[in-house]
């Protein structure tokens, strides 16, 4: 994937473990202020959202990639080690124990990538995590319609 005229990269790398997902809130804090508020909440999320679904125990790493563009994000989670494990399917994504025989519960994550990102895929060949959505007003229009939904 070529990235888009203007965009940026910004790259992120983090311990394979369940504080993961919340040190992606402070990672990504103040490098997304060019992002319109809805849109950056947007973004975040499933950064957080992708970053929980390939943890699978306390060890390795995990790499979290962002491309911002001026009108689209591309979200890339990739890693190794232990702690690191590329969800086999949409369903998979939903699923995060430590405990791999734990019954999976009723997802939310697909539900999230589904609702909130224009695209999402699991890249097997790639080893990659992935989705984009765009950040201009109508994503941002698109968080406030689905965040009534949720929340209705």
């Amino acid at each position: 994937v070529s990235m888009e005229l203007g965009a940026r990269e910004l790259l992120y790398r983090f311990d394979a473990n369940r504080e993961a997902p919340e040190q992606v809130r402070g990672a990504l804090d103040g490098a997304l202020d060019d992002v319109e508020g809805g849109a950056r909440i947007t973004v975040e999320l499933l950064a957080r959202t992708l970053v929980a679904a390939c943890i699978r125990g306390d060890a390795g790493e995990v790499w979290l990639a962002l491309e911002v563009g001026p009108e689209r994000v591309r979200i890339e989670v990739s890693g190794e080690g232990a702690g690191f494990r590329l969800p086999l399917s949409p369903r998979t994504i939903d699923y995060f124990s430590f405990d791999d025989h734990a019954p999976q519960p009723i997802g939310w994550r697909s539900y999230l990538l589904d609702r909130l990102a224009d695209e999402w895929g699991i890249d097997e060949n790639a080893a990659v995590a992935w989705c984009e959505l765009d950040h201009t007003a109508s994503a941002a229009q698109r968080l406030q319609t689905k965040e009534q939904v949720l929340t209705s």
